[in-house]
């Protein structure tokens, strides 16, 4: 029960980063400068928080995981328009390909894990011939 709990509010907390990261975004496009870096380092903190917290449950981790890339490959790349430093937005990019990268990573280790399971099928006896019908059909 407790953990169920946690999970819950692991995803109230997840969407409250989710909802720091739109303000954030937001003030980058009003050009206020440093309510967006105020904005972008709460973001960080709290998806490096969710992330620990979500340490246990390894589809989780590795989701939470991917956020904490993408926030802060966005705060770079802001933070490298703000100061217009272009070498900021190679940095940038590395972590928005180390984000993916882990995304590519997740999707294959758990497709892989997952076995799919063949429908049952049911023996019917037809004029003397033994047929396996799928219960599916």
């Amino acid at each position: 029960m407790k953990t169920n709990r946690l999970f819950k509010n692991l995803i109230k907390y997840r969407n409250l980063a989710i909802a720091l990261w739109l303000v954030s975004d937001i003030l980058w496009v009003m050009n206020l400068h440093t309510a967006a870096i105020v904005t972008s380092v709460f973001m960080l903190l709290s998806a490096a928080h969710i992330a620990y917290q979500s340490r246990q449950k390894n589809i989780q981790l590795s989701y939470n995981v991917i956020l904490c890339y993408w926030f802060a490959a966005n705060t770079i790349w802001m933070w490298g328009e703000f100061s217009a430093n272009s070498m900021l937005w190679l940095y940038a990019g590395i972590l928005y390909f180390a984000g993916l990268t882990v995304a590519v990573a997740n999707i294959s280790f758990y497709s892989s894990k997952r076995k799919i399971k063949a429908a049952p099928k049911t023996k019917v006896m037809y004029r003397g011939i033994h047929i396996n019908i799928d219960k599916a059909a």
